[in-house]
């Protein structure tokens, strides 16, 4: 779906219905650039396992704030605040490509 002009992401919920949807690639539309990308696209779609060309590691899930060091919930303090989940594209974890 790359290079589609794809703006907003009501114009991708509906793969939310794509249960087994293992690879997505959106490089090259105007949404690869909105904050919360990343987050929304694992989390709608929770069976990725490669982003843009990118393998999703456990460690990129935590840091998206998808899950806790309990496995559950976004990653907080002892206070209860919650860590921001805007990564953008630019700034995900490098070294996680897979060959």
């Amino acid at each position: 779906m790359s290079n589609n002009r794809i703006e907003k992401f009501d114009h991708i919920g509906s793969l939310k219905d794509a249960n087994q949807l293992q690879e997505l690639a959106l490089d090259g539309n105007p949404i690869f650039h909105l904050k919360g990308y990343f987050e929304f696209c694992i989390s709608t779609c929770p069976n990725l396992k490669h982003l843009d060309l990118r393998k999703i590691t456990p460690e990129m899930r935590e840091a998206g704030g998808l899950k806790g060091a309990d496995g559950k919930g976004k990653i907080g303090d002892d206070k209860g605040d919650t860590m921001s989940t805007e990564i953008s594209p630019d700034k995900q974890p490098t070294g996680v490509l897979s060959s």
